[in-house]
């Protein structure tokens, strides 16, 4: 790899470090995935390409555990922020997701580290790891 990749991903980590907030997080997985193409149309090789799709996955794990800690998540909105527009969390429309996006990203977060891992390395895809999700839940029932 080269000198200019070894930046672009210590500058990739520090972004996602600094991703704070879900349209940070957004921003930054689409940042990565667009890096990824990039790095495909100049044959820089695929492990520069595995990652940047690797801090897009980073990144959009990270939206799905904040995605997972919001309010409407929770259904924990009382009638007094129902009241005041300024309490109420945007909705995912007004984020510029759409459920789907919101879903994976979640699943994402919920995913055991080893799991996730396997899906940032290729092993495993995000229909495998969800489908042995559904499996162990169906057994617990």
């Amino acid at each position: 790899m080269k000198t200019n990749s070894l930046v672009i991903f210590t500058k990739a980590a520090l972004m996602l470090a600094e991703a704070d907030t879900i349209q940070k997080a957004k921003e930054l997985k689409s940042l990565a995935l667009t890096a990824a193409e990039w790095a495909k149309r100049k044959d820089m090789g695929e492990e520069a390409i595995q990652h940047c799709r690797s801090y897009a996955l980073e990144a959009e794990r990270k939206m799905g555990q904040m995605l997972r800690e919001t309010e409407r998540a929770n259904a924990a909105r009382d009638k007094k922020k129902a009241e005041c527009p300024q309490g109420i969390p945007p909705t995912l429309k007004e984020l510029g997701l759409s459920p789907k996006e919101s879903a994976e990203a979640q699943l994402l977060a919920e995913l055991p580290a080893d799991d996730f891992e396997e899906i940032k390395a290729g092993k495993k895809t995000r229909a495998k790891a969800k489908k042995e999700r559904q499996q162990s839940a169906n057994e617990l029932t």
